[in-house]
């Protein structure tokens, strides 16, 4: 359980798995659906926390680290999202094809802001 909520929250989803031997170990490639306009994480929170009911525990995501690849060979890229969402790739950005496009198998980490709780 969580007592007070950061303003930006990093979420890191397992997406290795190692083994004991050597070089053993594979990527795990599940899809893995997450929230992208708004994250309600009072349930994760303490009784009695100041942020459970102060509509204070809503977060939206604005950022995710994303990796292609395999555990020995890989590449990340970015999408982050001002008004629309961007794929920052290398030296390249383009326009994301839709929200769609960065809820997949290579999401590796998530960035979540606060929203305040009027909504913005």
């Amino acid at each position: 359980r969580i007592w007070k909520l950061p303003e930006i929250l990093v979420v890191h989803l397992k997406r290795f798995q190692y083994t004991r031997s050597g070089w053993g170990g594979s990527k795990l490639d599940y899809n893995v659906k997450f929230e992208v306009e708004e994250w309600d994480v009072s349930p994760w929170l303490v009784e009695g926390s100041p942020d459970k009911h102060n509509g204070n525990s809503k977060y939206e995501l604005y950022a995710i680290s994303h990796h292609s690849g395999s555990l020995h060979l890989g590449h990340y890229t970015a999408y982050c999202r001002a008004d629309d969402w961007m794929l920052y790739n290398d030296s390249s950005v383009s326009k994301a094809s839709g929200a769609a496009a960065i809820q997949d198998s290579g999401a590796y980490i998530l960035f979540y802001k606060r929203k305040s709780p009027d909504g913005g």
